[in-house]
């Protein structure tokens, strides 16, 4: 069973009829609140788990959350394969629980420690007004160097880039997201090489 609701009410009347094992949740619903309605949900002991979809990233909205059982936190914008590991998760959690009586201690850190699993690189948030079109620029401009260089020397070659040079620099400072480029850089503001 599926069902798409857009207010707390809707929601509350889904529930009410239908079972659902998990609920997508976003934040802002119709002149209300996507935790409003886990909370009247928990209140009601309603068995459902539940996936924040939202672009709300404060820290406080996180933490409530998660106090109330959100097995994942998703921030708006996000990729459909970020969204794809979640379900997986939650279906594997699911099925883990469903088929064995008894649980050992390694399946119970998979369930649990989503640590376990490697971190794709690729796939970790970017900082605030920077997408993804903006990096393959970034990264484009980087790749027709063949020396050393400076993030001044990045942003002098794309005159666009210049308005993101602190941006820029917190990229670098991230140096996983260059982990596949065989280049030394030198950074302009800080005077070190990575």
């Amino acid at each position: 069973m599926t069902g798409t609701a857009t207010s707390v009410k809707e929601a509350l009347e889904f529930t009410a009829n239908y079972s659902f094992d998990l609920l997508l949740v976003d934040i802002h619903l119709t002149n209300e609140s996507g935790v409003d309605l886990i909370k009247m949900l928990r209140k009601k002991e309603y068995p459902a788990d539940f996936i924040m979809i939202t672009a709300i990233n404060e820290q406080e909205t996180i933490e409530l959350c998660a106090q109330y059982g959100a097995v994942d936190y998703i921030l708006k914008p996000f990729q459909f394969e970020r969204f794809e590991k979640s379900i997986l998760r939650f279906k594997h959690q699911k099925e883990l629980l469903q088929t064995q009586k008894k649980i050992n201690q390694s399946d119970i850190d998979q369930f649990y420690w989503t640590e376990t699993e490697e971190v794709d690189k690729e796939d970790q948030e970017l900082d605030k007004g920077l997408t993804e079109h903006t990096l393959q620029l970034i990264l484009s401009v980087i790749d027709s160097f063949e020396r050393p260089f400076t993030i001044q020397d990045l942003t002098e070659k794309n005159n666009i880039l210049t308005r993101f040079y602190s941006k820029i620099h917190s990229l670098f400072r991230r140096k996983e997201l260059f982990r596949n480029r065989t280049m030394i850089w030198h950074s302009w503001a800080s005077n070190k090489l990575l």
